[in-house]
């Protein structure tokens, strides 16, 4: 069965609605489960699916359709979701793909929970400009065990011993002179 993330038509004037809640759910991502989040635009349509899947295969789904693709879509929804996203949701990869071999292409982000953003359908210049409006600082990080990176605490303290290591030998060589 098929529910909508608002009961209200998508239109301008619930935009900043719409916008709030998808964002509300990426923020509420755990690692047990996958959002994907797939917007695909087709002449001046566009189709939002949203599904959540749990590690045991559930999966709800949310599809909500806006008939009006226009040049405000763009600018008041599209340009605003990207940003507001890469602000609030730890984003870890994110590229634009062309997987129809076509003129449109895919933007893509991939979250730290391994939640999928894509918007399908877009010129490639759109898809670039999208792409552009997330920060220069995107945060490459490395999924890991916690925050301060276990790997980064393991490579610190290998140097250390190899410093230490080396240092041992060079005292042996000179007190054996």
């Amino acid at each position: 069965m098929d529910r909508s993330l608002i009961n209200k038509v998508l239109n301008e004037d619930s935009y900043n609605e719409y916008i709030e809640k998808l964002i509300n759910i990426f923020k509420l991502s755990i690692k047990e489960s996958s959002i994907i989040c797939n917007l695909k635009i087709d002449n001046n349509n566009c189709l939002i699916k949203l599904s959540i899947v749990n590690q045991n295969g559930e999966k709800e789904e949310f599809n909500d359709k806006t008939f009006k693709c226009d040049e405000v879509f763009y600018k008041d929804f599209l340009n605003i979701l990207i940003k507001r996203f890469n602000e609030e949701i730890e984003v870890v990869t994110k590229d634009i793909v062309n997987l129809d071999d076509d003129s449109l292409v895919t933007l893509r982000l991939l979250t730290k929970n391994n939640d999928l953003f894509s918007v399908d359908g877009l010129r490639e210049d759109r898809a670039n400009y999208l792409l552009s409006l997330i920060d220069d600082d995107f945060k490459y990080t490395l999924l890991l065990e916690d925050e301060m990176g276990i790997g980064n605490l393991k490579i610190f303290t290998l140097i250390i011993l190899i410093l230490i290591i080396v240092m041992i030998v060079f005292i042996w060589f000179i007190l054996n002179k």
